[in-house]
Order: structure tokens, then sequence, then C-alpha cells
């Protein structure tokens, strides 16, 4: 069996080839990678079969065991875990030597250029396509599909390795920085490298991120890139969770910040709330047969230095019990099967500095179908529509 976070290649989909706990370094020019697409539920604990051909030969491919300490309420791997996984791969392969491999074995040590740490600025196309349980052995497979002058695009996909199965996809974009924080530089001849593979630019809101997140796309979002009130002021209430900014909270320490992980973390805080609550979710399954579960993500997007302990704007003063706020609001898909949560993570000073939009599908706690949301949630989110919840 292979040691856990030892990374290796495959010679075909699903086939394990095992090396050592060095980063593999992949073979192949830098190349896109198709889209994978889930079952039709797109659940998490679908009976999809899909598998997927990201594992192929010139990929980077991270084992991962599931242990106790990945699990949910639901005896599955919690959402946001696969996101600690997608964080080791994307390590491994791009201070391991993957990346610069994949480039023509282009001579690049990113440690040596001022390289310290991969910021999350963007997750697009996120997709849940079953569950990983508990001693579940993974693959995680990373492939580079971009440099711009400030960010690399990568997409990973989370694959049981037994058999090659589907359990999670995205695309990542990361924001190389220095020890300190501040952004690294990512050398043209990097850039040029793409030449013959995909090109990409960096996102055109990044250059306006630092204060708050005013993000291209927005459409609609009015204020909600400032402080906002209860209301929103469009008759549609939204749910809000307080987060005490705790050093456990804190993936990255005092200094550095939260990281992608920590902030889906508490957006699903603010997720439970609005559903209720430990006790709702509970009785949900066990009176009504459902169980509700993050089926899809798309549109994170995360400020360059997302928040830290103490922070006002980007100035660290090192504050201890600083807080945040996460503010969500609510809307029913699918003919009430799924609900969808766009999600937005607020500073001391109001500026929004993480949205999401996270999508929620009911299924049947039996047979792990998708069934409409039970009568007694839907009469909680509309009273949340009317703006008469909260």
């Amino acid at each position: 069996s292979a040691p856990v976070g030892a990374s290796h290649t495959t010679s075909a989909r699903g086939t394990s080839r095992f090396g050592t706990a060095q980063p593999h370094r992949a073979a192949a020019r830098l190349s896109p990678r198709p889209h994978v697409t889930s079952s039709s539920s797109g659940a998490s604990t679908s009976s999809s079969t899909s598998t997927s051909d990201a594992c192929a030969a010139g990929s980077d491919d991270l084992p991962v065991r599931v242990y106790i300490e990945h699990t949910d309420a639901y005896q599955v791997v919690y959402h946001s875990n696969f996101f600690k996984f997608l964080w080791r791969a994307r390590e491994a392969y791009v201070f391991g030597g993957g990346m610069a491999t994949a480039l023509d074995n282009l001579s690049f040590d990113p440690s040596a250029a001022g390289w310290d740490h991969l910021d999350v600025v963007a997750i697009d196309d996120c997709k849940f396509a079953q569950s990983a349980v508990l001693g579940d052995d993974l693959l995680v497979c990373t492939t580079l599909v971009g440099i711009g002058e400030g960010t690399l695009a990568m997409r990973q996909e989370v694959v049981r390795a037994a058999d090659g199965a589907l359990m999670l996809a995205a695309t990542v974009t990361v924001a190389p920085t220095d020890i300190n924080g501040a952004p690294a530089a990512i050398p043209p001849e990097l850039r040029g490298a793409c030449a013959s593979g995909v090109g990409h630019a960096d996102p055109t809101w990044l250059a306006e991120a630092a204060a708050s997140m005013s993000v291209e796309g927005d459409e609609s979002r009015g204020d909600e890139n400032t402080a906002v009130s209860a209301s929103d002021g469009d008759g549609t209430a939204t749910t809000e969770t307080a987060v005490t900014l705790f050093e456990s909270e804190l993936s990255l320490g005092r200094t550095r910040g939260a990281s992608d992980a920590d902030v889906l973390r508490w957006f699903e805080r603010d997720r439970t709330e609005a559903i209720g609550g430990a006790d709702a979710l509970s009785a949900l399954k066990e009176r009504d047969g459902v169980i509700v579960v993050v089926s899809g993500m798309d549109n994170f997007r995360c400020r360059p230095g997302n928040i830290r302990s103490g922070t006002s704007g980007l100035t660290v003063n090192n504050r201890r019990m600083a807080g945040v706020r996460v503010r969500s609001r609510v809307e029913m898909r699918r003919r009430n099967i799924q609900v969808a949560f766009t999600q937005r993570l607020f500073d001391e000073d109001g500026a929004c500095v993480a949205r999401a939009e996270v999508v929620c599908t009911c299924l049947s706690r039996d047979a792990g179908r998708p069934v409409k949301c039970p009568d007694v949630l839907l009469e909680k989110f509309r009273a949340m529509l009317g703006g008469v919840g909260g």
C-alpha cells in the first residue's frame, strides 16, 4: 500500500503506480484538463459511478487516506476537508517540482523566487460528485491550466484510488505570496511557457480587491461589498452568523489568516443556522428521512490576504478576539430539491472579503436520491424570503 502523503503518478486511469514520498515530477507539457461532470443529481452522496480522466500520465497525484478526523455527522468526508486535500496537493505540485517539470522541465525553484504560500483567490466549477467515507484511499490530481501575471490556475480532482471514481472536481486560482504575505513575482518565462497550453489572465477583480470584493459579474448585488443591513434593502432577509477569530480558527496563523477551508467552515455554520441548527438537521433526518448535503459551489472569491486576526483593511494590528460576520441569502431551485445560498464574509470594517454560491441538495436518507425539501424547511425559507425571518 502507498504511504499516506506520498505522491505518485498513474499509468492508466484508476491504476496506481506508487513512488516515494517526494512529489512526482510529471513528464508531460502543460495541457488543459477536460472538465468532468458529476452525476445528474450532483449530490455528494449520489450513487453516481462517474469516473475521471484526470489521473492520467502527466498529472501529479497525491494519495490521501480518509480518517475519522475528516468525516462529518453523516459519516462522510466533511465538504471543506476536501479543500484541505486540494491544498496539500497544490503544495506538493508547486513546491515539489511537478509544476516546473510540467513546463518542459523549466528550471524554476519557487522557494528561491520568494514564494512562501499560495493564497486561494478563486474557486470555480466545483462539483461534489460522490461521498468519500472513512478508510477510503483517495488520489488528488493536479494539473496546471494557466499562468497569469499574479496568479496560477489549476484543475484539481479527488478520485477514489481503487476505481478512479470522481469525488470532487474544482478549478482553483491561487496568488503566490512571500513570507510576509505580500504578492510574489511570477517570472515572465513561466508565463511564456503557457504558449502551447492554455492562456490565463488574472481575474479582473483582483486589482480592485485590496479593500473589498468588488467582483466582476456580481450583478444586482448593490452594496454587498460594504456593510449591509439585515434585509439588504430589497425585501430578502439574510441570516447572519458571527465568528470570533480565535487562533484555532485560522489555519495559517494569526498573522497570515484564514485558508479557503476556514472560510467554507464559517459559511457552513451560517447555513446550519439558516436551517435551524443541529436539532433541526437531526429532526429532518430522523422525522422526515431527509439529509441536506453540499452538492456544488461556484464563484468562490477571496480577497488576497483574506482575513487576519485584528485586521483593519489589510493592516494587521494582531489584536486578539477580532470578529467577522457571515451573511447568506437563500433561493430554492429545481422544484424545491436544491437550496442555493449566496454567502458573504465581512470583516470588522464592513468590507466583504470572501463570497461564494453554495448549492445544497435534499436527499433521501435511505435511498440517497434527490427529494423535495420538506415542508417544515420550506416554510422556514419562505419566511426568510418574505423578509420576516432571519
